[in-house]
């Protein structure tokens, strides 16, 4: 036998979707249950931005850098990637020293099979400094924070390039100070190549980007010399070949340019923002290995609109370009957007023509790209800042074919808090069609209780709320529950420290009420919204140790309490694990439970009047198989006035391992025909969540699984 009772994983964002099916606006949702993608909810506060982006072959995946805002200064962050855009261990930090750092780039060594990424550092107080740091291909950092650079004046890297045939790096920046383009070759190790930075040009110069030649093992560097854009070649040792040359010296003003080598055709495509035309629009060229122009100037955007901060990645399995950047043409409607171009080998655009990478709500920006050249499933990994939320940035992925520009799978979140997220719960607001969901945060000095304000197309439109934070407490077990009357919502918790069951109220914009504490001593709350006199029942387990008992309180949708402590069912073994829904019809709770008082775990329900009348003759049974039964939830079915209560069911764990039963309930208490096997796979299912929808007239069921 296998038995394992813990506080339940409450009804998690499976459901979500489905809900307020009629609301969705997903383009990718399921016809039958109208679920779309799934999504990141909990969030890292404040800013995540300036994100950079290196592909690694060896292990088929990414490092994602940015600059983070969630300390007290900016910071460096990281996180691993599959190819497929799945996190690989959690973000980590990369560089927290005092003051600020940002402004990441990141490269991959192919020969000692790891990273390097450079920022510009202010932990001196003072000016701008070049800081760099290696980093595993596990996302273990090796050794410390080098410094680059750290002249008088400002040093700011714009861009940081490998050399596999040297096994070392190069990293640009400007010299603020001394008013140039500067050049550091770096050793695997962080170390300097050569006692000094080389000068690119020392005539001015910003923004400089830089671009590995495969074929002459060099390099050219771009960058913007007043309104025009320059090149410089320069040799893998550091030396400059040849004179600076003009990429485009147009009229009008050129600005905000990127580079990328086709070793292919040994070709570099420059790109840049050009204003020729009035309005900001997108330019390229193509230029040989000494900086020659290879046919005409390309015109990859002259939408209306303006268009900022082109990006360009080369796939060798496609060889073609991948043009990105910051678009406005839709500046009105919904905010700034992400769009893409592919250019072919030869200059020419694909006929796919501009699309878009992402249009969705609020403002996206500072687009970086990565390769990824594989036989088959050859994509880009194109990552932005994303103010979707209407609050903080965040760093979103997103996959593109490469061969087609497809849309790969969906948009991901790449930043996320540290520690674990775990035991969400969900409320619907049908007035604003949204969600609240709230689940226990490792994030801080102990366990707290957050909550994320989502639309029903599963956007996030506020930052992660801290609904209670008590320093290093240890707050568990949220459940929510919604008033449509008021248009606010009711959290309860577990605080283990203290031995209580606390709530608060949540109002729809997101602003909190106060905290008061439902019970001195109780864990495993529950809580159902009574839509008849606009208040909740809250059931909970307790006393918070020893042998349990289930017990309820009543709570205004103000927060108030309706009378005080009453018990629902009182045995000498252990009751645990409630659940409740109410029944608007005959205006009374059906309250399930795991129950002890015969075998290691049995179902039990009592139905329970409006006004804390125990209806009916007592606790009912309502499953008793062989070994355990546990971890109970119920529905109730408005169209026919019944119930359907779930859980967890070890009779037949010696074969299949814990599977989902379930059972409908008449109003009255009584059992309707015979149990139902929801789900008898292979391996363990728990932990069961059950709704009844009535614009599809079905119960939805979801459940832990480990087949």
């Amino acid at each position: 036998m296998y038995k394992k009772l813990i506080p339940p994983v409450a009804l998690a964002l499976g459901l979500l979707a489905i809900t307020a099916a009629v609301a969705l606006s997903w383009s990718v949702v399921d016809p039958t249950t109208g679920a779309g993608p799934d999504f990141m909810v909990s969030l890292p506060l404040n800013d995540q931005a300036d994100p950079s982006v290196a592909y690694n072959p060896d292990d088929d995946q990414y490092l994602v850098v940015w600059r983070d805002d969630r300390g007290n200064d900016a910071d460096i962050y990281g996180q691993i990637l599959s190819s497929g855009g799945i996190p690989q261990g959690n973000n980590f930090v990369i560089a927290g020293a005092t003051n600020e750092q940002s402004d990441p780039h990141v490269a991959y060594n192919s020969t000692d099979h790891n990273y390097m990424v450079v920022w510009r550092d202010k932990r001196d107080g003072a000016n701008y400094d070049a800081y760099g740091q290696v980093i595993s291909y596990t996302g273990v950092l090796s050794g410390s924070n080098f410094a680059i650079n750290t002249d008088g004046g400002d040093q700011k890297p714009s861009d940081l390039i490998y050399d596999p045939n040297a096994n070392h790096y190069l990293t640009v920046w400007v010299d603020a100070g001394d008013d140039r383009v500067e050049g550091q070759l770096l050793s695997p190790a962080g170390g300097l190549i050569g006692s000094n930075a080389f000068t690119v040009t020392n005539a001015g110069g910003d923004r400089p980007r830089a671009a590995y030649n495969s074929n002459r093992h060099s390099y050219v560097v771009v960058y913007e010399q007043g309104d025009d854009i320059y090149g410089q070649a320069v040799a893998g040792d550091g030396s400059l070949s040849g004179s600076a040359f003009p990429v485009c010296n147009d009229s009008a003003e050129q600005a905000t340019l990127d580079l990328e080598f086709n070793s292919t055709t040994h070709e570099y495509l420059v790109v840049w923002r050009d204003k020729r035309n009035g309005n900001w629009d997108l330019y390229g060229q193509r230029i040989d290995e000494d900086g020659n122009p290879q046919g005409i100037e390309i015109v990859i955007c002259d939408d209306s609109a303006n268009q900022y901060g082109p990006e360009v990645a080369y796939n060798s399995r496609v060889n073609q370009w991948l043009v990105a950047w910051v678009d406005h043409r839709n500046l009105s409607a919904g905010g700034v957007d992400i769009y893409g171009q592919r250019v072919k080998n030869d200059g020419s655009l694909a006929t796919q023509g501009n699309f878009s990478i992402y249009d969705g709500p609020n403002d996206q920006s500072s687009v970086a790209l990565a390769a990824r050249p594989t036989t088959t499933g050859a994509e880009y990994l194109a990552v932005w800042e994303d103010r979707r939320s209407d609050d903080g940035l965040e760093v979103i992925g997103q996959r593109i074919g490469a061969s087609r520009g497809t849309i790969n799978w969906h948009d991901f979140n790449v930043s996320a808090p540290l520690e674990n997220q775990i035991c969400p719960y969900v409320a619907y607001n049908s007035t604003d069609q949204q969600f609240l969901v709230v689940w226990q945060d490792e994030r801080g000095d102990g366990t707290d209780i957050y909550a994320q304000i989502v639309l029903t197309t599963g956007i996030p439109i506020s930052d992660n709320i801290v609904v209670q934070d008590m320093g290093s407490h240890q707050l568990v077990q949220p459940a929510a529950s919604y008033s449509p009357i008021s248009n606010t919502y009711l959290v309860v918790w577990h605080d283990q420290d203290d031995g209580d069951i606390d709530e608060r109220v949540i109002n729809a914009d997101g602003t909190l009420g106060s905290v008061h504490s439902v019970s001195i001593s109780g864990t495993q709350p529950a809580v159902a919204y009574n839509s008849t006199a606009n208040e909740y029942l809250i059931v909970f387990a307790g006393p918070a140790t020893g042998d349990k008992d289930i017990n309820g309180r009543r709570v205004a949708a103000d927060g108030a309490f309706v009378g005080t402590v009453f018990t629902i069912s009182v045995n000498a073994a252990d009751q645990s694990l409630p659940q409740v829904d109410y029944n608007a019809t005959d205006d009374e709770y059906l309250v399930v439970w795991s129950d002890e008082r015969t075998d290691q775990g049995d179902i039990y329900g009592r139905r329970v009047g409006a006004d804390e009348t125990l209806l009916g003759s007592g606790d009912f049974l309502i499953a008793s198989g062989a070994d355990a039964q546990g971890a109970p939830s119920v529905a109730w079915n408005e169209d026919v006035n019944e119930y359907l209560v779930v859980w967890h069911d070890y009779r037949d764990s010696g074969v299949t391992g814990a599977d989902i039963y379930g059972h409908r309930v008449a109003a009255d208490g009584s059992l309707l025909e015979d149990e139902i096997a929801l789900c008898t796979a292979s391996e363990h299912q728990q932990y069961p969540r059950a709704r009844y929808i009535p614009a599809y007239g079905r119960y939805f069921v979801v459940w832990q699984d480990n087949r």
